[in-house]
């Protein structure tokens, strides 16, 4: 297995805040939309009979959910009990002492101390709930949104269905500092500054969403290969898996 893929996948090899990790990834979605962008248009046109400003409008909210998609793939890690017990593996890795949220374990130095460690809950199904009601908030009413949450929600594991049980999700906290202040400052870090009414539609959006993944959910489907999101959906779990794996691994792999 590629190494960038194996660190993804055992969330561990380089260590790293939840911080550090979701503005890497979001980066990294920056320059592959822009390699993606003309399959989206062509898609929008030849599917969906988009012309001219229209599609560029649509193309353009498209791109931005895909990334937004790609900001939130990880908020399940923000649950106290993930946190608790990563962090109790960072100690037996590496001695390191909890003053921050983690995404990412240091390298493991042999087998004898993997044995040792606690296999963390599933994370990614928690992106759904959340990424869709912050993308409902802020864009609207519309289907293809759903699908694109899933598609996050399913960077890890094609069973996963988005579905989640009331108060499965707890909001992590670390000493004085709560996830979602932490997730609340990123992103103000990563969209920049913000109209009065942006900014407060933001916070609005935001909050929406974390109410919503410590409620239960229900089970959605992907789009099979006859719907007209069938391609947005393969695309936008693309996007998120490969933001993923090159941020763990530090490289890029998408039409490199």
């Amino acid at each position: 297995m590629p190494d960038a893929e194996n660190r993804e996948k055992r969330t561990e090899g380089k260590f790293q805040t939840w911080s550090e990790h979701t503005q890497g990834v979001w980066e990294r979605s920056q320059r592959i939309v822009g390699l993606y962008r003309p399959f989206i248009e062509c898609w929008a046109e030849k599917v969906l009979g988009l012309e001219d400003t229209r599609k560029t409008d649509f193309v353009d909210t498209v791109l931005w959910a895909m990334r937004a998609a790609v900001l939130f793939h990880d908020i399940g890690k923000l649950n106290q009990n993930w946190q608790d017990i990563v962090w109790k593996n960072e100690q037996k890795i590496s001695n390191q002492h909890n003053t921050d949220f983690i995404a990412r374990t240091s390298p493991v130095p042999d087998e004898q101390v993997r044995s040792q460690l606690q296999k963390p809950r599933y994370h990614a199904h928690f992106a759904y709930p959340f990424v869709k009601t912050f993308l409902h908030k802020i864009l609207g009413d519309y289907r293809f949104l759903d699908t694109i949450a899933l598609a996050a929600a399913r960077h890890h594991s094609l069973e996963v269905s988005g579905a989640i049980k009331a108060n499965e999700f707890r909001w992590a906290q670390l000493g004085n500092q709560s996830a979602q202040e932490c997730l609340n400052q990123l992103v103000q870090t990563v969209l920049g500054s913000l109209s009065g009414e942006e900014s407060r539609q933001l916070e609005e959006a935001l909050q929406e969403a974390s109410n919503a993944v410590t409620q239960s959910s229900q089970a959605d489907e992907p789009p099979g290969p006859t719907d007209d999101f069938y391609f947005l959906y393969c695309l936008t779990n693309r996007l998120v898996k490969v933001c993923d794996w090159e941020d763990a691994g530090d490289t890029q792999i998408e039409l490199r």
